[in-house]
């Protein structure tokens, strides 16, 4: 057999065998980038589809100017569970409330629940209240009328 002929067999199926495992690697790294693009991807249009069923009711907002606190109540009249993930009043001068009420809230649908927040010094009046803003996973409410007992 010749010497020549030997090495250039060998060099083509040292090549061939290394081509191989590259593709190998490259069809297994391939296939995890695409399955995991793809349940990314999946993930989010869930989440966009359940937001676009999402509602949120501020039913009402109620001032207790003895104690400095105010009650936001929120009902869930979207067609899925959602999470109040903030909540705050806001003065005629800017100020902002604190919250009492630790975030996130989750809320059945149908469901109610009830937010409280700290207004001591910032709502000391009715015609200091400018409104109050509640956000959830998927959308954000604003009731800016008249508070209870007001």
């Amino acid at each position: 057999m010749n010497m020549k002929g030997a090495e250039q067999y060998i060099a083509a199926t040292l090549l061939i065998v290394i081509t191989i495992a590259v593709a190998t690697l490259f069809v297994g790294w391939a296939t995890t980038l695409t399955n995991t693009q793809s349940q990314t991807v999946g993930n989010k249009t869930k989440a966009g589809i359940d937001c676009t069923r999402a509602k949120i009711t501020i039913e009402d907002v109620y001032i207790d100017f003895a104690s400095n606190r105010t009650r936001i109540n929120v009902r869930n009249s979207g067609l899925f569970d959602d999470s109040v993930i903030s909540a705050v009043v806001l003065s005629t001068a800017g100020n902002t409330s604190s919250n009492l009420t630790a975030f996130p809230v989750v809320i059945g649908k149908g469901d109610q629940s009830s937010i409280e927040l700290n207004t001591s010094g910032r709502i000391t009046v009715c015609a200091n209240f400018s409104k109050a803003v509640v956000t959830t996973a998927c959308a954000s409410r604003e009731f800016d009328g008249t508070p209870k007992n007001c």
